[in-house]
């Protein structure tokens, strides 16, 4: 997953594992790809802009090693699982 992806990298830093870079970067991609826009609406594009700002912080992070970036991205995308787990099974596909 993205959360754990994120862990690893905090966890290797200062050094980049590559590895969970990729993983988080592809797991954002598969995110992004997933979001109907025509049907989500406003919803969805929120989820997109949020999803490209923390795949730009992972990718920043790269450059400057700023370990906050990935703190950010992995308060984001925790708040964002927990929020999910939190909508019952029968109405998630609303």
């Amino acid at each position: 997953t993205v959360i754990s992806n994120l862990e690893n990298l905090m966890d290797n830093h200062p050094k980049t594992d590559f590895t969970s870079l990729g993983k988080c970067i592809n797991g954002i991609t598969i995110l992004v790809a997933s979001l109907n826009i025509k049907e989500g609406g406003e919803i969805a594009e929120n989820l997109v802009e949020l999803y490209e700002y923390c795949r730009k912080n992972i990718s920043d992070y790269v450059q400057d090693k700023n370990i906050e970036k990935l703190e950010e991205a992995h308060a984001i995308f925790t708040k964002l699982s927990e929020g999910w787990q939190g909508i019952s099974p029968d109405k998630r596909n609303i």
